[in-house]
Formats: C-alpha cells, sequence, structure tokens
C-alpha cells in the first residue's frame, strides 16, 4: 500500500463477512441427519442449561439416546453416536472451549471417547441460534435443560 492509500474495513464487509459465515453455519446444519440434528440439540440444551459446566461425552450419549427413545422409541447406538459426534467436529457445528476439534473419535477406545471431558464453546452462539427454533416446538428439549439446571454435570 503505497504512503497515501489506506485499507478501509467498513461495517458493510463486516456484515458480509458475518452473513457468510452464517449461511454456512446453515448450509451444514440442513444438511445433516435427523439424529445429528437431535444429538446438536442435546448438546446445545445441555450447554444453556449448565453454561460453566463440564461433562463427559457418556453424560452427553445418556442424555441423547433419552431424547431418541422419546422422540423415536429408539435410543442411539454408541457406534452411531461417535459418528455422529465427528461429523458434528468435523463440520465445526460442536468445538470443545479449547477449541479442539476431537478428529480421532472413531479410532479411539469407546472408554477413552466416553470419558473424554467436553465443555461447547467458540461456535455455540452460532449454533444455539441454527437449533433455536428446534428448541422451542419440541417440549422434550426444555424438559432436558430444567433437568438438568436442577440437576447439572
Amino acid at each position: 500500500i503505497a504512503e497515501n492509500e489506506y485499507s478501509l474495513i467498513t461495517s458493510h464487509h463486516m456484515m458480509e463477512a458475518v452473513r457468510g459465515t452464517i449461511a454456512q453455519y446453515v448450509e451444514r446444519f440442513e444438511e445433516l441427519p435427523d439424529l445429528a440434528k437431535l444429538v446438536l440439540c442435546v448438546a446445545v440444551s445441555i450447554t444453556k442449561a449448565a453454561p460453566s459446566s463440564t461433562y463427559n461425552m457418556s453424560y452427553l450419549l445418556r442424555f441423547c439416546s433419552e431424547v431418541s427413545r422419546k422422540q423415536t422409541n429408539f435410543p442411539i447406538k454408541f457406534d452411531v453416536f461417535q459418528m455422529i459426534m465427528q461429523r458434528l467436529f468435523a463440520q465445526g457445528l460442536l468445538v470443545t472451549d479449547e477449541g479442539e476439534v476431537l478428529d480421532n473419535l472413531n479410532s479411539q477406545n469407546p472408554d477413552i471417547t466416553l470419558d473424554k471431558p467436553v465443555r461447547f464453546g467458540l461456535q455455540f452462539q452460532e449454533t444455539e441460534s441454527l437449533v433455536s427454533n428446534i428448541l422451542e416446538e419440541l417440549p422434550v428439549y426444555g424438559e432436558l435443560m430444567e433437568y438438568v439446571r436442577k440437576n447439572p454435570p
């Protein structure tokens, strides 16, 4: 840049960047299978109900299975849960508080995976806005949040 030239980033530039990012998350979310959306909704519900709590994957699996049982009459099996979590992390829809992507879930021993401490952060606000309609429409998520508030991890 020459001495008299300046790069100016305007609020318009910032809004365009934000819109592009949101559109990417919306597209990723819409392409998810229903069971993956369920897992994402449960993760967001737990995080909203206990924002400062850390919990392990087995805690998340327990509630995902319970919500799945209420909606489909079938719990989520571990291998399916593991694949869904892998996909959600790979797409950036879930990250841990430290920004960890957990890209080796499929190769880990199930006991190690289930004991893995998790506390979602970073993309949480974007993800929460994607699932907010689902959380409001289905009472099971409100019930889950109420339970987690009374019984934090």
